[in-house]
């Protein structure tokens, strides 16, 4: 005969009524401390001293006033020289102000990752008839093909 064995659980909330309220607000603090935490960098207020000079520099000034580091490509317009309106501001408003909506940004870690935004082709709409030089008339179902562009990709 097989014996089985019992483990006996046993509620103490009666015992310690604190413990649910208590849970509670460690888990309320927590969640609300996890939001805010996602947007840290980009939230920050820092003041810089220069208002004037080539994107790398005022990325530096951004970057060692806000404890952080800033991490991009080559695609980033470094040595383009800016100006900037405010000495004190969040990093979000600067990198806006210096990039013109330009580049993607997000925060990893303590690290503000750059990416230039892919240059979006420009789109044309051609309206028309294409005639038959011959007789005046129109020609049904005709394809226009632009010499130098791919039919492909639209």
């Amino acid at each position: 005969m097989m014996k089985k064995n019992y483990v006996h659980l046993q509620n103490n909330s009666k015992k310690n009524p604190m413990n649910k309220p208590v849970l509670f607000m460690v888990i309320l603090v927590a969640c609300a401390g996890s939001v805010n935490g996602q947007s840290r960098i980009l939230n920050k207020r820092i003041k810089i001293e220069i208002r004037e000079g080539s994107i790398g520099s005022l990325l530096d000034e951004i970057s060692r006033n806000g404890g952080f580091d800033f991490s991009h490509n080559q695609d980033i317009p470094v040595n383009k020289k800016v100006r900037l309106r405010y000495r004190r501001q969040t990093v979000h408003q600067f990198l806006d102000e210096i990039f013109e909506g330009e580049v993607f940004y997000i925060e990893y870690g303590n690290k503000v990752l750059m990416k230039k935004k892919p240059d979006v082709p420009e789109v044309y709409t051609v309206l028309g008839k294409v005639i038959d030089s011959g007789t005046g008339e129109p020609v049904p179902g005709a394809t226009v093909i632009i010499p130098g562009s791919d039919p492909l990709e639209g």
